[in-house]
Formats: structure tokens, C-alpha cells, sequence
């Protein structure tokens, strides 16, 4: 498989207003994205979060690691880090997205061990 990204996002009935509301409302982006990434053995070394807000003007903001992203909490933790700028927000939010990225081009678990240079 070679992807160049694999995301997840949710669209509110009612518009997000308050950081509070955001750690829960991405629970399950969070949790259906991490499946998926583990699913594909991949390693990512960027996330980017993406902010639609309610007059439809759309932000992103990423970063990238010198590490590959191996746990869902430290994708979980770069996603809210990013975020959390961005509230309380000027409007309301309409959607939430979170994107990973920038993979290596192994993609076994087997070859993400470091080679050994004999």
C-alpha cells in the first residue's frame, strides 16, 4: 500500500465553542485513525489538524517529527497541541480533521528496526 496519507474527520450538529468540548469530540476521529494506521503497519512522521469553521472558512496546521509516530497518545497530544492556538475560536467550529503523513517507505514492522552497518 502506498498511501501518502490516511485521515479521519467529524462534522458537529452544533458548532464547537469551548476547548473542553474538543478532546472528546475527536475521541472517535482519534480512534478510527489510529486503527486504520496500525491496520497498515505504516509510520508516519507528520500530523496535520484541520479546523472547518462555521462560514466555511477552513484552516490547517501540521507538524512534523524526526521520529515516526508510534503511539496513539502522542498523535492524540500533536493533534490537541495544534489545535488548542485556535480556541476559543472566533466562530464555531463545523468540523475537525486529523491527518497523518510523511511515511517511510517501509512499511513491515521488521524494517522499522534500525540496520546495522557491518
Amino acid at each position: 500500500m502506498s498511501a501518502s496519507h490516511m485521515g479521519a474527520e467529524t462534522t458537529f450538529l452544533r458548532d464547537l465553542l469551548v476547548w473542553d468540548e474538543v478532546a472528546p469530540a475527536l475521541e472517535p476521529v482519534f480512534g478510527k485513525l489510529w486503527a486504520a494506521y496500525n491496520r497498515h503497519g505504516l509510520t508516519a512522521r507528520t500530523v496535520t489538524v484541520k479546523i472547518k469553521f462555521a462560514n466555511f472558512r477552513q484552516i490547517t496546521r501540521s507538524r512534523s517529527c524526526i521520529e515516526p509516530i508510534t503511539s496513539r497518545a502522542l498523535m492524540e497530544e500533536i493533534s490537541l497541541d495544534l489545535l488548542q492556538p485556535h480556541f476559543p475560536p472566533p466562530r464555531g467550529v463545523r468540523l475537525l480533521g486529523v491527518t497523518l503523513s510523511n511515511f517511510a517507505a517501509a512499511t513491515t514492522a521488521e524494517s522499522r528496526q534500525p540496520a546495522l552497518g557491518l
